[in-house]
């Protein structure tokens, strides 16, 4: 797999600054003088791995997870039965109501723009954008979505699992909820920030009489972590289905591409799809390593993208300005990770007591923006992060590296990886330090 590298970066949160300095005078719960290596580690991952897969593995057990909330609510109840009953079986991972709610935001924003004559359909490719990045108080099965100027859209609800002995299933530890965050107003700093150009120079799009109203996908949908991405196209597929499956007459089609979690792959699918200049908009793409190309293909040919699962900083907003991959056109439904990265931080710090950690991370937007974030917390909170370190995609044996973490002294390990890495991780963790600790 490609995967891209960027430059470390910092998040300033200020609030945090207040509250790490009072938690670093009283210190957490917890003995200073007990090793790692003597009382184990904590094992902390994050929404890349939140599902059925990784929930049914022995490894996976007795460790923490940091990701969005599961929908409430009678609207999710519904797709969550028309799920079961179209699939055979339960939502597979986390995102599906997420790529939901991202196709009926496009259509939201198609109908307030599509300028209609007989069987004739208009669409302004800059008048659409605008309309998205406008979004306000939308109601989605995920929440109340109001986009800001750099498209994040959310409603963030950021939570932390566990998964212990009784849970098998992703639905079961969905239910155990260990904390959740209190994000405030403006957690992202971008209320005030001035709305970028959002302007394109293509043609509007016209579908004229029997022709269809076509949308498309980018989406894992084989390697380790298809199911992320199958879930997600399963989501647009019901979404489209209860929208009604046309728009004034037109049939809606939907054309999915698999963008594999992978840059190349990535640009590979976003160029199939624009060498259509029918194409209404994109759902994706899955992970933010596919994101990052595929929107500058997308934006540059006109078009609008939104990501049900992207989280990666650098495509939205990172300490309030714009991220270093945004692109025209690009939004998403799926929350930030500096809010996920605060959420992670401070319950490993002010509730299971730990007072040094370590990160790994391997070199993708997603997975780098995500660890670099909780360290950032972590250490405002007045924590130690001892060894921030790396591994490569496609690596099987991961001791030396825990073998790293074990004598930095870190007592607890924030790897938001993917499959199959992330369960070599855990599983030789047990080798390494003997014993997997808990909360319990």
């Amino acid at each position: 797999m490609t995967r891209f590298r960027f430059a470390r970066w910092t998040v300033v949160f200020s609030a945090l600054a207040i509250i790490g300095a009072a938690c670093a005078q009283q210190g957490p719960a917890g003995d200073d003088e007990t090793t790692p290596a003597e009382e184990g580690v904590f094992l902390m991952a994050a929404d890349g791995v939140l599902s059925d897969t990784f929930m049914e593995t022995p490894e996976s057990e007795d460790m923490y997870f940091s990701g969005p909330s599961v929908p409430a609510g009678d609207a999710y109840s519904n797709f969550v039965a028309a799920y079961e009953e179209a699939n055979g079986e339960p939502p597979i991972s986390a995102y599906h109501a997420h790529a939901y709610d991202a196709f009926n935001m496009l259509m939201a924003a198609v109908e307030e723009v599509a300028e209609v004559s007989g069987q004739t359909v208009t669409i302004d490719r800059t008048a659409l954008r605008e309309a998205l990045y406008s979004t306000a108080d939308f109601q989605g099965i995920t929440g109340t979505i109001t986009c800001d100027v750099f498209g994040d859209c959310a409603d963030p609800n950021i939570k932390l699992f566990y998964n212990g002995p009784d849970q098998e299933t992703l639905a079961d530890v969905n239910q155990e909820v260990v904390f959740e965050l209190e994000e405030g107003e403006d957690p992202l700093g971008t209320n005030d920030a001035e709305a970028p150009d959002y302007s394109t120079d293509v043609e509007p799009l016209v579908i004229g009489p029997g022709e269809p109203f076509k949308i498309a996908s980018i989406q894992v949908i084989s390697t380790e972590s298809a199911s992320l991405g199958v879930d997600q196209v399963r989501g647009i597929d019901l979404a489209i289905e209860d929208y009604g499956g046309e728009f004034e007459g037109h049939e809606i089609t939907h054309q999915s591409e698999d963008g594999q979690c992978d840059a190349e792959a990535g640009a590979t699918a976003a160029e199939r799809i624009v060498s259509d200049p029918a194409i209404v908009g994109i759902i994706g793409t899955s992970c933010s390593g596919a994101g990052v190309p595929a929107s500058q293909i997308m934006s540059e040919a006109g078009l609008v993208m939104i990501s049900g699962s992207n989280t990666s900083p650098f495509l939205t907003s990172l300490a309030g300005e714009q991220g270093s991959d945004w692109q025209p056109g690009y939004l998403r439904t799926a929350h930030n990770d500096q809010i996920q990265g605060l959420a992670a931080a401070t319950y490993a710090f002010e509730t299971l007591g730990v007072t040094s950690a370590a990160t790994i991370h391997d070199g993708d937007p997603y997975t780098q923006g995500l660890a670099e974030a909780f360290g950032t917390a972590f250490q405002e909170l007045g924590g130690e992060i001892t060894l921030p370190t790396a591994i490569n995609v496609g690596d099987t044996d991961m001791r030396p590296v825990l073998t790293e973490v074990q004598n930095s002294g870190a007592q607890l390990i924030y790897f938001p990886i993917f499959e199959p890495e992330a369960n070599f991780i855990a599983d030789q963790a047990r080798d390494v330090f003997g014993t997997v600790r808990t909360a319990e």
